[in-house]
């Protein structure tokens, strides 16, 4: 509804030009170098700080250390340890965001550690618009029933050496292969 975006969404109508009203109030839920962008964006175009929440810490956060840091040189804040629950809207139109606390638990799979919700924790962080960059896939409904294997976590499986998948002839890399990482490391690939 009203002042809940999607952040790849939301950068593409900002690449071709659109200013979406998204009042001075901007969170950004995720950690990644996408939710760093929109951040960065909606303070470009509100000329006031966006708040990203992420559910981990600082250290934890998948976006590069360079994003970051630009994000807060350019005066946005972050709120660390925090996972959203729900958006609050009165009237229709967004007024808050739902949070609860978390402490940090044991490493998970990919070495970072798991966020455990804090019991009885829960508040709320006032807001006009939010943005959710969280949990970005790659679409690959449309390899259902061929001969490209997939692997752990639903990605393409390679040879690493040359970038063949089990099918002859068909090359894969990027975000299908490796998982979220760069624009770069795609092209690399």
């Amino acid at each position: 509804g009203p002042g809940a975006y999607s952040a790849l969404d939301l950068l593409e109508r900002v690449a071709r030009g659109d200013r979406p009203d998204f009042g001075r109030r901007v969170l950004v839920i995720g950690g990644g170098n996408t939710a760093m962008d929109a951040a960065r964006t909606a303070r470009r175009l509100t000329g006031a700080p966006a708040t990203v929440v992420y559910r981990r810490t600082r250290a934890e956060m998948p976006c590069t250390e360079e994003e970051l840091e630009d994000l807060l040189a350019e005066g946005n804040a972050l709120v660390e340890l925090t996972s959203p629950l729900r958006v609050i809207r009165h009237d229709g139109r967004v007024t808050a965001l739902e949070c609860r606390r978390n402490r940090l638990g044991e490493p998970g799979a990919d070495g970072r550690r798991q966020p455990v919700p804090v019991p009885g924790s829960e508040f709320q962080i006032g807001a006009v618009s939010v943005i959710h960059a969280v949990g970005q896939k790659p679409a690959l409904h449309f390899m259902k029933g061929s001969q490209v294997v997939r692997g752990k976590g639903g990605a393409i499986s390679i040879d690493p050496a040359t970038g063949l998948t089990a099918c002859p002839a068909v090359y894969a890399g990027g975000d299908a292969v490796r998982g979220p990482a760069t624009v770069i490391q795609a092209c690399a690939d």
